[in-house]
């Protein structure tokens, strides 16, 4: 390859001497670029098969399939593939937005034990430079990884995530499972507002959310005619972008196109985030139908 430089630096300052003896050699501005074009793409080769692209490319590929298996495969596979990552993060000239890119597909295919190889790798060469919201998440996938366990390690992430990210949502809710595994929890709970709605035939409630508060509350006190869940129920919609069914926390099933149904019954309180869309469909019965309903605040204490 040495000789195909030489060859270059050569080339083209004979060119543009020859170029300047306009009766010993005519100008030509096509062949020139062929040259250089050619000379280019051959060094571009070179280098990327000197700089180990090729291996790079079928590690990756190995990746993507290994990613692409199911638990069964992933499982036959997965010694092989930790030994093909300590090669690939290892080496010294892989950038940063791989490492990361990498990091988030086996975070989001829940290989967390791989993940967090990627990650502490990410941190060992960044970690002045990382901001809250990175650390963040490798303070999750090792609280994951660990059996969903603290240990000192997952703290001093979290400590540090909240010093750069204090409103990182996996940072604080990492730090609330924390105060309840060391049954020390510590929340100022405060109500902001409260107010009665009392429905008439044909009254309903248009979707909606609760801003500058935590959570949202309704309490049926009288239900007046009885209820199904095409009568005067409250439905919350799907908080995520895509599908068209998702199973939340608790158990809670958004379907119908996104909304998930519930039944008003005199005495029951639902409780939920306050971002959530909600609403009621329109109530039937004849009778008045009475709800209360309130605003609350909820933050980790001082």
């Amino acid at each position: 390859m040495s000789l195909l430089y030489l060859f270059i630096f050569i080339f083209v300052p004979v060119y543009l001497v020859l170029t300047t003896k306009e009766k010993l050699f005519k100008p030509n501005l096509s062949l020139l670029i062929a040259v250089i074009v050619t000379s280019s793409s051959l060094i571009m080769y070179d280098n990327f098969l000197s700089g180990g692209s090729w291996e790079r490319m079928n590690q990756k590929q190995s990746l993507e399939t290994f990613l692409d298996g199911n638990l069964q495969t992933r499982s036959d596979l997965r010694g092989d593939i930790r030994e093909l990552f300590t090669l690939l993060i290892e080496k010294p000239d892989i950038e940063a937005g791989e490492l990361y890119i990498l990091a988030r597909k086996l975070k989001n295919a829940n290989e967390y034990i791989l993940a967090e190889d990627v990650y502490e790798e990410i941190y060992d060469r960044y970690g002045d430079e990382l901001d809250g919201d990175i650390i963040a998440e490798y303070a999750q996938v090792l609280f994951i990884s660990k059996g969903r366990k603290f240990n000192d390690s997952v703290y001093v992430l979290l400590k540090e995530a909240l010093l750069k990210s204090p409103n990182n949502p996996s940072a604080l809710t990492l730090q609330g499972l924390a105060e309840l595994e060391n049954k020390n929890p510590k929340f100022d709970v405060k109500m902001k507002e409260s107010w009665f709605i009392r429905y008439n035939k044909g009254g309903t409630v248009m979707p909606h959310d609760h801003g500058n508060c935590s959570m949202s509350c309704v309490y049926y006190v009288q239900i007046g005619d009885d209820a199904d869940l095409n009568n005067g129920s409250t439905y919350f919609l799907r908080p995520y972008g895509r599908g068209s069914s998702h199973n939340d926390f608790g158990g809670l099933r958004y379907i119908n196109g996104g909304a998930s149904l519930f039944k008003a019954e005199e005495g029951k309180l639902l409780v939920w985030p306050s971002f959530i869309m909600h609403g009621s469909k329109p109530y039937l019965g004849k009778k008045n139908r009475i709800i209360m309903s309130a605003n609350i605040d909820v933050d980790i204490a001082k």
